[in-house]
């Protein structure tokens, strides 16, 4: 009776825990181009392994994780091979990913892996060191395409192509992206410690992060971007911050723009635009800029409060617009004016509890001075083209000053007139 009921058990248990019972995935097999494998098992040809379904053999990685150079057949036993991104994630030693001619979907240009119109780029050899060039033809970087490829110093976006999620991930030799980045998501460059500089031409997502960047140096965000959350923090090296953004939908209750741990900026300009699709929300955004102890100047161009703290340096905040805005500051013992609209009654009524100076844009400012800082120089020459050329907006106040020969309309005239104040020639 008992071995009965211990033959029902061990049956029990066969359906409920196959594992215990001995039951598990079947290793990988060695199949030659003319094996014949069941439905849905995994294979090894050539060094890379396989997963085959009915119609297709799924490329999934490499057999020895070591190998220098790799090869993608057209097809396994009559099977089209198909990628599976990204496959080649812990190959640390590969250089080089091959592709048989006749491949109908795939193609390899100087070893790296491209759809076959090569407007994809599905991988980069992790072990592939050095300069590269993304090809003028290539519209998109998929996912984790250059992910743990610790020997690339320096890439060059020719075509400005779409960055998918991770691009870039660990790339921890990377310097340098030259050209302009268009973000899928706010994660593309996380991890990569040593990149200096960082220019984003467009993005629409949710949250942009920057942080643990250790030699960053300068962040230019181009009007086309679009984020809901910005956050900039651990970069003890950067000094210029240029947010020309659009906040899309922030939230009151949470710092739509966080910058904290920035010692050595110096420039800083936060978003000019706050775009609201839920009227339920409120038309306001908050910033916070903590631990900033080397900047000297702040610039606001968007309704709402601002909170900074521990920022020695700062002397000076302006606020272009009627904005009616909020601040809180502490710990930033230099800050001597706040410069704002001469309407702007809460902002004027938070500089006298905070016993801090309120300057008028009004009184301060004079044709000329796009950016609204007191000086008349090449910096507003170039904030007006960028206004004239890419759209980058402007507010009301630095389009009244933009109007250099006073004709009612901003024009590369306008933009030639302050140049040559600047310079000192004459008509």
């Amino acid at each position: 009776m008992k071995k009965k009921y211990a033959r029902i058990l061990a049956f029990i248990c066969s359906l409920c825990f196959p594992v215990m019972t001995g039951l598990s995935c079947p290793d990988p097999v060695l199949a030659s181009a003319e094996s014949t494998v069941t439905e849905n098992d995994t294979v090894v040809y050539d060094g890379l392994i396989y997963s085959l379904s009915g119609t297709e053999a799924v490329l999934q990685g490499c057999e020895d994780i070591t190998a220098v150079s790799v090869t993608i057949p057209a097809e396994i036993d009559g099977k089209p091979v198909v990628f599976s991104l990204p496959a080649f994630r812990d190959c640390s030693s590969l250089e080089r990913i091959n592709v048989e001619e006749n491949h109908a979907t795939l193609c390899s240009m100087d070893g790296v892996l491209f759809t076959k119109n090569k407007k994809g780029l599905l991988e980069y050899p992790c072990a592939k060191a050095g300069e590269y060039c993304v090809p003028s033809e290539t519209e998109r970087v998929e996912y984790g395409a250059f992910q743990n490829c610790t020997g690339i110093t320096s890439i060059t976006l020719s075509s400005s192509p779409l960055l998918g999620a991770f691009a870039f991930r660990d790339c921890t030799s990377l310097t340098e992206v030259n050209g302009i980045a268009r973000l899928e998501q706010g994660n593309v460059f996380i991890g990569c410690e040593k990149l200096t500089t960082l220019t984003i031409g467009h993005c629409v997502i949710s949250e942009l992060v920057l942080q643990n960047m250790k030699q960053l140096t300068a962040v230019d965000i181009f009007p086309n971007c679009t984020f809901e959350k910005l956050i900039v923090a651990n970069c003890p090296v950067l000094t210029k911050l240029w947010i020309n953004g659009t906040v899309s939908d922030p939230v009151s209750t949470e710092s739509a723009v966080q910058l904290i741990g920035l010692p050595a900026l110096k420039q800083l300009q936060l978003p000019v635009t706050v775009k609201m699709t839920d009227q339920i929300r409120l038309p306001r955004m908050v910033a916070e800029v903590r631990e900033c102890g080397s900047i000297e100047s702040i610039t606001c161009g968007y309704p709402g409060s601002i909170v900074v703290s521990d920022c020695g340096s700062l002397t000076e905040m302006r606020f272009h617009e009627n904005l009616s805005m909020d601040i809180s500051v502490t710990s930033c013992e230099n800050l001597a004016a706040v410069y704002g609209r001469s309407a702007d009654a809460v902002l004027r009524k938070n500089c006298e509890q905070l016993g801090l100076s309120f300057i008028s844009f009004e009184d301060s400012v004079h044709t000329g001075d796009v950016s609204a800082d007191g000086e008349i120089n090449i910096a507003d020459v170039l904030r007006l083209n960028r206004a004239i050329l890419i759209g980058e907006p402007l507010s009301s106040l630095s389009e009244s000053l933009a109007d250099y020969d006073g004709d009612g309309m901003i024009t590369a005239a306008d933009s030639l007139c302050i140049l040559k104040a600047i310079i000192g020639l004459t008509e």
